[in-house]
């Protein structure tokens, strides 16, 4: 099955300030597509764009979902469900070196045949 609900909810820490990301959304393996919509629990912190998110830490959850090639795919390494750990963490830093943003995330993922739960 290439098409599969997603299910968000990741434990995030941005400048120290903890915070839940949650969210839904749709992704097809086959086509190597992956919508999702997400909001934060209590609220995002002050500057932090959740669009970044992925730019700034590398996204195994994106190798997960992306079209196969030739030689195979990152879920044929992985299996079912994979961990993120340690902590992923991008930093950025403006140009007088002072560091503006440090964001801290953890996820794992689970493939439950017509869901996946990230968490």
């Amino acid at each position: 099955m290439s098409s599969r609900k997603v299910e968000f909810e990741v434990e995030a820490r941005v400048n120290d300030v903890p915070f839940l990301m949650e969210g839904i959304g749709i992704t097809d393996m086959t086509e190597g597509r992956f919508e999702l919509h997400v909001n934060a629990n209590p609220r995002y912190p002050t500057g932090f764009d959740p669009i970044s998110c992925p730019a700034i830490c590398p996204s195994l959850i994106a190798q997960y979902i992306a079209r196969a090639s030739s030689e195979g795919t990152f879920r044929d390494i992985v299996g079912d469900s994979f961990e993120m750990s340690p902590y992923r963490r991008g930093t950025i830093w403006d140009e007088q070196g002072k560091e503006v943003l440090d964001l801290q995330i953890t996820a794992t993922l689970e493939d439950a045949g017509d869901v996946l739960r990230i968490s």
